[in-house]
Protein backbone atom coordinates (compact mmCIF):
# COMPACT_ATOMS: atom_id res chain seq x y z
CA UNK A 1 0.00 0.00 0.00
CA UNK A 2 2.52 2.48 1.09
CA UNK A 3 4.42 1.68 -2.52
CA UNK A 4 1.15 2.13 -4.22
CA UNK A 5 0.65 5.72 -2.32
CA UNK A 6 4.19 6.79 -3.03
CA UNK A 7 3.82 5.59 -6.75
CA UNK A 8 1.22 7.46 -7.05
CA UNK A 9 2.44 10.79 -5.65
CA UNK A 10 5.37 10.70 -7.74
CA UNK A 11 2.72 10.18 -10.93
CA UNK A 12 0.79 13.22 -9.63
CA UNK A 13 3.93 15.21 -8.89
CA UNK A 14 5.45 14.39 -12.34
CA UNK A 15 2.14 15.05 -14.51
CA UNK A 16 1.36 18.79 -12.48
CA UNK A 17 5.34 19.38 -13.55
CA UNK A 18 5.09 17.78 -17.15
CA UNK A 19 1.58 20.43 -17.36
CA UNK A 20 3.32 23.48 -15.89
CA UNK A 21 6.78 23.31 -18.18
CA UNK A 22 3.86 22.86 -20.84
CA UNK A 23 2.22 26.03 -20.13
CA UNK A 24 4.99 28.09 -19.54
CA UNK A 25 7.32 26.83 -22.57
CA UNK A 26 8.87 29.62 -24.66
CA UNK A 27 7.82 29.10 -28.25
CA UNK A 28 3.77 29.41 -28.44
CA UNK A 29 2.86 26.45 -30.41
CA UNK A 30 4.42 24.59 -28.00
CA UNK A 31 1.90 25.46 -25.07
CA UNK A 32 -1.65 25.03 -24.42
CA UNK A 33 -3.18 25.78 -27.51
CA UNK A 34 -6.80 26.49 -25.74
CA UNK A 35 -8.18 26.23 -22.73
CA UNK A 36 -9.99 22.88 -23.07
CA UNK A 37 -6.10 21.42 -23.43
CA UNK A 38 -5.28 22.65 -20.27
CA UNK A 39 -8.57 22.02 -18.68
CA UNK A 40 -8.06 18.12 -19.77
CA UNK A 41 -5.18 17.88 -18.21
CA UNK A 42 -5.69 19.68 -14.88
CA UNK A 43 -8.79 17.69 -14.56
CA UNK A 44 -6.77 14.63 -15.49
CA UNK A 45 -4.06 15.52 -12.71
CA UNK A 46 -7.30 16.21 -10.52
CA UNK A 47 -8.10 12.30 -11.38
CA UNK A 48 -4.65 11.07 -9.81
CA UNK A 49 -4.48 12.96 -6.90
CA UNK A 50 -8.07 11.86 -5.57
CA UNK A 51 -6.87 8.52 -6.45
CA UNK A 52 -3.64 9.00 -4.03
CA UNK A 53 -4.41 8.59 -0.16
CA UNK A 54 -4.16 10.98 1.98
CA UNK A 55 -1.56 9.19 4.44
CA UNK A 56 1.07 11.33 5.49
CA UNK A 57 4.53 10.82 4.68
CA UNK A 58 6.09 7.74 7.11
CA UNK A 59 8.67 9.67 9.92
CA UNK A 60 12.37 9.57 8.46
CA UNK A 61 13.15 7.96 11.38
CA UNK A 62 15.61 10.37 12.89
CA UNK A 63 17.18 11.96 9.67
CA UNK A 64 15.27 14.81 10.69
CA UNK A 65 14.96 17.27 13.24
CA UNK A 66 12.63 14.98 15.71
CA UNK A 67 12.53 17.11 18.82
CA UNK A 68 11.91 21.04 19.80
CA UNK A 69 15.05 20.17 22.34
CA UNK A 70 17.17 19.50 19.63
CA UNK A 71 16.43 22.49 17.18
CA UNK A 72 16.35 24.98 20.58
CA UNK A 73 20.23 23.41 21.04
CA UNK A 74 21.25 24.48 17.92
CA UNK A 75 19.52 27.87 17.87
CA UNK A 76 21.64 28.43 21.44
CA UNK A 77 24.61 27.62 19.47
CA UNK A 78 23.91 29.95 16.95
CA UNK A 79 23.22 32.83 19.62
CA UNK A 80 26.17 31.92 21.52
CA UNK A 81 28.49 31.78 18.80
CA UNK A 82 27.20 35.65 17.08
CA UNK A 83 27.44 36.82 21.08
CA UNK A 84 30.93 36.08 21.46
CA UNK A 85 32.08 37.37 17.72
CA UNK A 86 30.34 40.64 18.86
CA UNK A 87 31.93 40.70 22.08
CA UNK A 88 35.64 39.88 20.02
CA UNK A 89 34.52 42.95 18.03
CA UNK A 90 33.70 44.92 21.07
CA UNK A 91 36.73 44.12 22.76
CA UNK A 92 39.35 44.59 19.90
CA UNK A 93 37.77 47.83 19.10
CA UNK A 94 37.86 49.17 22.84
CA UNK A 95 41.43 47.66 22.88
CA UNK A 96 42.81 49.54 19.23
CA UNK A 97 41.54 52.69 20.32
Amino acid sequence: MEDATRHGRELAARSAASSFRRALRRSPTDRYQSVGELRADLTYLDRVDARVTSQPDPPMRGLAIGTDALLWRFVAVVAASFITVVAAITVLTLLLR
